[in-house]
């Protein structure tokens, strides 16, 4: 019985444990966050209706700069298809955990971190939209926008 006991309370030491390490990263993912980052690609794909999949290649002069003061400036030159005019936001933006952004807006979708290293920042989000598919008539598309970005 006395090795059973023993063998619990090692357990719930090492589940105790484990769960304290998962908040440390809270600041180093600030820390690698807080940089200007080359937009290398933006992409959006509709599963259900791949003919509408969008890419923009970034060009010289796009950017996103996570400032240390929980600013995010976003500039985009854009180009004739996607995005269809340049883009130039300025806003806040919070980390509700190691991997999910939140920006200071209306719509206030959580931003997946799924990859941030020294160079390489991928951020994703879940969108919805709307396309005119046959005269007038407006059909809508859940999506997936993916931000490939590289540290500048």
């Amino acid at each position: 019985m006395k090795f059973f006991t023993a063998v619990f309370l090692l357990n719930c030491f090492l589940l105790l444990t484990g769960c304290k390490k998962d908040g440390v990263n809270f600041s180093a993912t600030l820390d690698q966050l807080q940089y200007k980052w080359t937009l290398i690609s933006e992409t959006v794909q509709f599963p259900s209706n791949p003919a509408l999949n969008l890419r923009y290649e970034g060009k010289p002069g796009d950017y996103y700069l996570f400032g240390t003061d929980n600013t995010l400036s976003i500039r985009q030159a854009g180009d004739p298809f996607f995005p269809l005019f340049p883009l130039e936001l300025d806003l806040k933006y919070m980390l509700s955990s190691n991997n999910t952004l939140r920006y200071d807006s209306l719509n206030s979708t959580p931003v997946s971190i799924q990859t941030l290293n020294n160079q390489q920042l991928v951020l994703t989000n879940a969108i919805v939209g709307s396309f005119i598919v046959i005269e007038g008539v407006i059909g809508t598309y859940d999506g997936i926008k993916t931000d490939s970005l590289m540290r500048n």
